[in-house]
């Protein structure tokens, strides 16, 4: 019997895994950064453009995708979940999830390719990255990257079949206390994110702690 409770106990998890996690460009928008096309850089075209600049402006890009069992690669048509597609001619992505209240710049989703794989080496995510983020600041492009990475983190360590249907507002809490705080540390306001915050109820168990996720990304550029 406890075999199959444990065998049922990772199933659920697994279609649990599935569900993606993003943050929107009108968010972004909102908090006072400048989305228009006039960042240093051109629209991502490839997964090393994407991975170059979590390298520049993140953190040590390898050693910390290795640590939370995730990727970081450029969306697509072809490689995001079914209903999400890749606005033109803007370069956002447009989601099928009725919690996103604009054009998705990151979006987090499950990589496993199935219940045994899940089963045998755990949680799989991947980061999906707009092409437009390519065009924006270096403040952007961090809080796109670590708000990410901390729901990729949240997945890894088990918490979406731990929490269930709570894991989403204690996930994006986190990742939102993360961003306001990034704002604050580079003088940036931070007010639209912080009724994002609450919106997701402003609120997350110790587990959450973003900055446990943080952690795992070797050499954050602070």
């Amino acid at each position: 019997m406890a075999g199959i409770s444990w065998v049922a106990s990772k199933t659920i998890a697994y279609y649990r895994s599935k569900t993606p996690d993003a943050i929107t460009s009108t968010e972004l928008k909102n908090a006072g950064y400048d989305l228009s096309d006039q960042g240093s850089g051109d629209y991502y075209t490839t997964d090393k453009q994407v991975q170059n600049d979590f390298n520049r402006t993140t953190g040590d890009y390898q050693a910390s995708v290795d640590n939370v069992n995730t990727e970081y690669k450029l969306a697509t048509n072809e490689n995001l979940p079914k209903g999400s597609t890749i606005s033109q001619p803007w370069k956002q992505i447009i989601t099928n999830d009725p919690r996103d209240s604009g054009y998705v710049l990151g979006y987090t989703t499950n990589r496993n390719k199935n219940w045994w794989e899940f089963l045998t080496q755990g949680v799989k995510s991947r980061v999906l990255i707009a092409p437009n983020l390519g065009i924006q600041s270096d403040v952007v492009k961090q809080a796109v990257f670590g708000h990410e990475y901390i729901h990729a983190y949240h997945r890894y360590i088990g918490l979406m079949s731990s929490y269930g249907s709570r894991y989403s507002n204690y996930t994006e809490s986190s990742a939102y206390h993360f961003t306001i705080n990034l704002l604050k540390s580079r003088g940036q306001d931070f007010s639209s994110f912080l009724n994002q915050f609450y919106n997701y109820g402003g609120r997350f168990p110790g587990v959450f702690n973003w900055t446990d996720a943080i952690k795992n990304i070797v050499n954050f550029k602070k």
